[in-house]
């Protein structure tokens, strides 16, 4: 939340009394504009899209319904899984292609890595981008995550979600191994 209110320019106040509890209070800068409520398509926004299908592993149900509708709305397929189990077995059904692996790296259960160290049985050239509130050098020093490896902080806006995706579908880094 910290990270979501100081990335808008907002500020957040912690009053706490003991035996009375704590209150916050969040505050935004009042945009010069008012609001336009229609969501530019990603050809309209300059975003990359594409075709492709994609399986979101996110065990976060707010979050992965967002990460689905960004991919829908920029034309890509999507496939979603609760957990790791779940998008196992969806990669283990041949008839289904499916391009990229998009997955949380901290899951209850098996974590990312370990899902795509599975998949990538199954799978072998799969593509893979993680995505993590914790920030990719710190799950690389603790032998979680390759250096190398496409990854995504959360929270993330459209365009970084979009511009990721993109990049670990067509990017040089998409010809690299993820682990």
């Amino acid at each position: 939340m910290y990270g979501i209110v100081k990335q808008n320019g907002g500020c957040i106040f912690v009053y706490s009394e003991p035996g009375k509890g704590t209150k916050f209070k969040i505050y935004f800068p009042r945009g010069a504009e008012r609001a336009e409520y229609q969501v530019p398509s990603h050809e309209e926004a300059g975003f990359p899209g594409g075709s492709e299908t994609i399986l979101v592993t996110e065990d976060d149900d707010p979050l992965r319904e967002l990460a689905i509708s960004i991919l829908k709305d920029a034309g890509y397929r999507v496939v979603e899984a609760r957990d790791a189990e779940t998008a196992l077995s969806i990669l283990r059904v041949p008839e289904l292609e499916i391009d990229l692996l998009l997955t949380d790296v901290i899951m209850p259960g098996k974590s990312g890595v370990d899902l795509l160290a599975l998949a990538e049985v199954v799978r072998p050239n799969l593509r893979s981008l993680f995505m993590s509130r914790y920030a990719a050098d710190l799950i690389a020093q603790r032998g979680g995550l390759a250096p190398e490896a496409a990854f995504l902080e959360k929270p993330f806006s459209r365009s970084s979600l979009l511009t990721k995706v993109y990049s670990a579908l067509h990017g040089e880094s998409a010809k690299k191994r993820s682990r």
